[in-house]
């Protein structure tokens, strides 16, 4: 029996659900890896894209040619991400080819995808890249625009008996002015090398774990913090030096309160908690979103190439010798709309 739902078909599309779409196709791309193999599955991933966006540009009346670029690729709103999320399911260690995979690796990793809930599937398939950095460097706003707003979480939306405690064992609810912009997220930067700098320190969600990628401070902008001021703030050290070369689990120091004073920015004469604080509340509420502790690992540029290797491997928009980059991609998908 078939009911009808909408008065027209753009209704469906103006309602589309973008991250369960690619939730269900991913779940589904299991049942059709073990019935049909890896090769039938990536394909009917890149299909059931193409075959959206095919049906969408019918339904609107759209006319592709030959002169059309990939960025004019026709695609409602709603699922502008649909393409990124398969592009990076497409990567990940279930689905991946040319890149050496064990048989039991990627069996749970398929396992994975089946049980996992939307949300973490979401970060497994698209990591979630953060220049913590900015904890201690961004200078304070009172002017904070709408958009700005929307692109942040706060570490405020959960329960005041749920908020992350400070390292040193204090609450980190400080009255109406430690709830502004101060106790935002930082917002998540693109997942591409060309993003990472090596003065940076950056946090990679990867969803199994929390890679804390620390720079070796050689790019430093002249008028920035200094390199070894920020390592100071949100680590505890002067110099990445100082860090295991190998890289491995690792446990963020205490705040010592006799130094706190000393370690906090002031910028028109508003108290900003220290970098650390912050980065201390950001690990804590992406752990506190899951149903296990992510390990938080520690690397450097010079880390072992295990470590390099698996932070790269999550930087999806960009090409490798065995995966297209995001726009290659793109033009792939709009090829497939086209036949």
């Amino acid at each position: 029996m078939c009911l009808p739902v909408v008065h027209t078909a753009t209704e469906v599309f103006q309602g589309a659900d973008q991250g369960a779409i690619a939730c269900l196709l991913s779940k589904m791309a299991v049942d059709r890896t073990i019935s049909s193999g890896l090769s039938n599955a990536r394909e009917a991933l890149a299909n059931a894209v193409a075959d959206a966006l095919s049906a969408y540009a019918t339904t609107s009346g759209i006319t592709l040619n030959s002169n059309s670029t990939a960025y004019g690729l026709p695609c409602p709103p709603n699922l502008r991400l649909l393409p990124l999320y398969i592009c990076g399911l497409l990567r990940f260690k279930a689905f991946r080819v040319g890149v050496t995979t064990r048989l039991d690796d990627r069996s749970a990793a398929l396992e994975r995808i089946k049980t996992a809930p939307p949300t973490d599937l979401l970060t497994l398939i698209y990591p979630k890249l953060y220049a913590v950095h900015r904890f201690v460097s961004k200078p304070l706003s009172s002017h904070t625009t709408l958009a700005q707003k929307a692109a942040s979480l706060r570490l405020v939306d959960h329960d005041d008996d749920q908020r992350p405690s400070d390292c040193d064992g204090t609450s980190s609810s400080n009255g109406s002015e430690s709830n502004s912009e101060a106790d935002q997220l930082p917002c998540q930067l693109h997942l591409s090398a060309q993003y990472i700098t090596r003065s940076g320190v950056f946090l990679l969600d990867t969803g199994e774990l929390l890679l804390l990628l620390v720079g070796c401070g050689e790019d430093v902008s002249p008028g920035s913090n200094n390199d070894s001021d920020i390592l100071r703030q949100l680590l505890g050290i002067s110099s990445p030096r100082q860090l295991p070369a190998q890289g491995g689990p690792f446990i963020l120091p205490p705040i010592n309160l006799s130094n706190e004073k000393q370690n906090t920015i002031t910028n028109d004469n508003t108290s900003i908690p220290i970098g650390r604080r912050r980065l201390s509340a950001l690990i804590n509420l992406i752990r506190r979103r899951r149903p296990i502790n992510n390990a938080l690992v520690l690397m450097r540029h010079d880390s072992s190439s295990n470590l390099r290797s698996l932070f790269l491997s999550c930087m999806v928009e960009d090409k490798t010798e065995s995966a297209p980059s995001y726009q290659e991609f793109l033009q792939m998908i709009q090829n497939l709309v086209r036949t």
